[in-house]
């Protein structure tokens, strides 16, 4: 689609169709399971075909959330934008710290 947002275009490459008609599936995670999860994610990504893309979603209103269902809409995806990846610094035992 030309003239889409960024993001929605991006998905609309990835997936090869409209995301707005493709479901979307959220699963929460207790918070002292991100490094967990940050780890499987990255483990998965190194076996890929084709290395992932980490791309970071700038907001352009402190109180929006980002969602795949958000992006998927023109109205609603042109307020968010590619930008750089943000990363917290995550406490593990022994005094260690991931990235995530």
């Amino acid at each position: 689609m030309e003239n889409s947002p960024l993001l929605l275009a991006q998905l609309q490459a990835h997936f090869g169709v409209d995301p707005a008609g493709l479901p979307a599936l959220e699963q929460n995670y207790a918070f002292y399971e991100r490094a967990n999860l940050h780890l499987a994610i990255e483990e998965l990504a190194k076996s890929a075909e084709t290395p992932p893309t980490l791309l970071g979603i700038v907001v352009d209103e402190d109180h929006s959330t980002v969602s795949l269902s958000k992006l998927s809409r023109p109205a609603t995806a042109q307020n968010f934008d590619i930008g750089p990846v943000e990363y917290v610094d995550e406490p593990l035992p022994n005094k260690q710290r991931l990235r995530v």
